[in-house]
């Protein structure tokens, strides 16, 4: 750094320090780098803005943002302003960490501030990054905009075209397709935009954002619902390739998930313990990244298999992590298993008192899924009729299994398969309190069904287990339900090809391409980055 001539120089420098402080998980120390830089720039920067600040600092940039239409934000001059081309770059740069160190306050302001600062000085390289913070901040503000957030996001895709640099091509790919699209438009669709920008980053030398794309790749695959087979079979390459470029931090986020679809397919010795071939559950719990992500994982798996207990606790960890970055998908299956996970707490207390403070919770996190709802969230749907009919189940009234069934519906036709068996199961439930066998026998059939279909041969072992009378595949034709002779072993359900459902999938024969160019691209950058400094 001391040896930089140049405005230019010092800025590689002080991106590469931030860099090397971020890959060795010193977040807190790369943010300081990053403030220092801005103040030099002329940008100085608050990690702790005023809610005053932040507020004059929204409306000014509605206020400025209402001037243009799309066509105008594409085509805004270059910037020639070198300071402030680098001061939105370097904004860019410091998102991640501050997301995972938790500063609520200092992504709005962040946010904001890139964004003007491109309408203000002009397009540079930073700028279609800059416009998917700002939809990934209406998104998640107080306010929510979904429909504007959704604009601002594809305007961020629209300007990469334009944008000769492909530096950040990959990060804006991933931040639009994590944070944004998907509030407006089908989950599956996100799965090829992702791989595309892992394919960017790989080519391009930017292992770190290819990987976390390949990582939200796989989230989103899990929660559409498609096979869990297939998701094993890439994961398992993914952590391989994690592994050998020692990217720890996203392989630690990968590996809960590679483990909660094995516990699903009956492929561990606990079905909530999250020790197998992925990894070891006591082992990571002495670590600092990806416990979190683990925690929600044990949830879902605890809600699955029944263990109430575990998770009550593992929701009372997690709220406080889920009240400040709410943009991600992931955040929409946290709030749905909160309200299930307290719905089913309620109906087993006997607590006058608690039960209706379990009701409580559990109405308030509905209220969260029905207001993105009401905004055009299109894959929350379903999953608020599900929780609507659980709701309602306390009333017994006549048309609740009819609230069920519009569940059902909706998640088939949606895709979502792992919800339309968690509905049909919760039916067949509803049923067979209610004594009517002969529904509770259908529910619980399609459920094991649909369950088996996705790859969760776990879940099916559990639910026949538990309801032995209902779901004896024995009985001959369908038991009660005079559905027909139900098949409750083991399909395929992986696909064999490269993609499935038209859906592109993590291609190991592909990676192997990727490592050689990104190898010979990392040694020429290590290189240019030794003459920098």
């Amino acid at each position: 750094l001391d040896n930089a001539n140049t405005l230019e120089e010092k800025f590689r420098c002080y991106l590469n320090i931030m860099a090397c402080l971020k890959a060795g998980g010193k977040l807190e120390d790369s943010v300081e780098v990053g403030i220092e830089f801005l103040s030099q720039l002329g940008e100085p920067f608050s990690l702790k803005p005023s809610k005053m600040k932040l507020a004059s600092e929204a409306r000014a940039t509605r206020k400025l943002l209402a001037k243009y239409e799309d066509d105008q934000l594409l085509n805004l001059p270059d910037c020639t302003n070198e300071c402030k081309g680098m001061a939105v770059y370097v904004l860019g740069m410091l998102f991640g960490p501050m997301v995972h160190l938790n500063h609520k306050g200092a992504l709005d302001y962040l946010r904001l501030r890139s964004v003007r600062l491109t309408v203000k000085y002009g397009v540079c390289d930073a700028s279609a990054l800059a416009y998917a913070y700002y939809g990934s901040h209406l998104v998640s503000s107080k306010n929510i905009d979904l429909e504007g957030g959704h604009r601002y996001g594809k305007i961020a895709l629209r300007l990469l075209d334009r944008l000769d640099s492909t530096e950040l091509k990959s990060r804006t790919i991933l931040l639009s397709n994590f944070l944004i699209v998907h509030w407006k438009e089908p989950l599956p669709k996100t799965l090829d935009r992702l791989m595309d920008g892992y394919d960017v980053g790989m080519l391009n030398g930017d292992i770190e954002m290819a990987f976390t794309c390949a990582g939200i790749y796989l989230q989103h695959f899990y929660y559409c619902g498609l096979p869990l087979q297939s998701a094993v079979k890439d994961i398992r390459e993914y952590c391989g390739q994690m592994k050998e470029y020692q990217q720890n931090k996203e392989l630690r986020q990968a590996q809960p998930l590679w483990q909660t679809m094995l516990n699903l397919m009956g492929e561990a010795s606990h079905p909530t313990i999250l020790t197998g071939d992925a990894m070891d559950q006591d082992e990571f719990e002495s670590g600092n990244i990806g416990v979190i992500v683990m925690t929600s994982y044990r949830m879902q798996l605890a809600y699955y298999f029944g263990d109430y207990e575990l998770a009550e606790t593992c929701m009372k960890t997690l709220r406080p992590q889920s009240g400040g970055f709410t943009a991600p998908y992931f955040q929409v299956a946290r709030r749905f298993f909160f309200a299930l996970i307290s719905l089913g707490l309620a109906r087993k207390e006997s607590s006058a008192k608690q039960c209706k403070a379990y009701l409580k919770q559990a109405k308030a996190d509905i209220e969260w899924i029905k207001e993105r709802v009401a905004k055009g969230g299109i894959n929350c749907l379903h999953k608020l009729m599900i929780l609507e009919a659980e709701l309602h189940s306390y009333t017994k009234q006549k048309d609740i299994r009819q609230l069920y069934d519009k569940a059902i519906m909706t998640a088939n036709r949606n895709g979502f398969k792992q919800d339309n068996a968690l509905a049909n199961e919760l039916a067949g439930v509803f049923c067979l309190e209610s004594y009517d066998l002969y529904w509770a026998t259908f529910y619980l059939e399609r459920a094991c069904w649909t369950y088996n279909q996705w790859g969760a041969f776990g879940k099916v072992n559990q639910l026949k287990v538990k309801y032995p009378d209902i779901l004896d595949k024995d009985k001959g034709e369908g038991g009660n339900s005079s559905r027909g002779k139900l098949n409750l072993g083991r399909t395929s359900g992986a696909s064999t090809g490269s993609n499935h459902l038209g859906r592109r999938r993590f291609s190991s024969k592909l990676s192997a391409t990727h490592k050689s160019l990104s190898d010979s691209f990392r040694r020429l950058s290590i290189s240019s980055a030794g003459s920098d400094v």
